[in-house]
């Protein structure tokens, strides 16, 4: 047990080492990073590409600045009107 954080050091120090006792485990963790970088990276164009850019009648989806191509415009798809909305959406009736 460690007294303090600068008594843990200069006990790691003395029984393994600098580079052997405080970076033990940062090979792994950086091959292990960017393996999970890559994979996360793969997947998210993956998704994106199936996904692709497909506006449903009803979405709100408005465009960053430079996004698409599009300064400042919204996407050209109407709001989804109250009536419309509250009939599309049934609940179901108890029994």
């Amino acid at each position: 047990v460690y007294g303090s954080t600068v008594d843990a050091l200069k006990k790691i120090k003395c029984t393994e080492g600098v580079v052997g006792g405080l970076y033990k485990g940062a090979s792994l963790t950086w091959v292990k990073g960017s393996f999970t970088v890559g994979i996360a990276f793969c997947i998210n164009e993956a998704l994106k590409s199936r996904l692709g850019t497909h506006v449903e009648e009803g979405d709100t989806f408005v465009s960053l600045p430079g996004q698409f191509g599009h300064d400042t415009h919204r996407a050209s798809v109407p709001p989804v009107s109250s009536s419309s909305a509250s009939s599309s959406s049934s609940s179901p009736s108890s029994s």
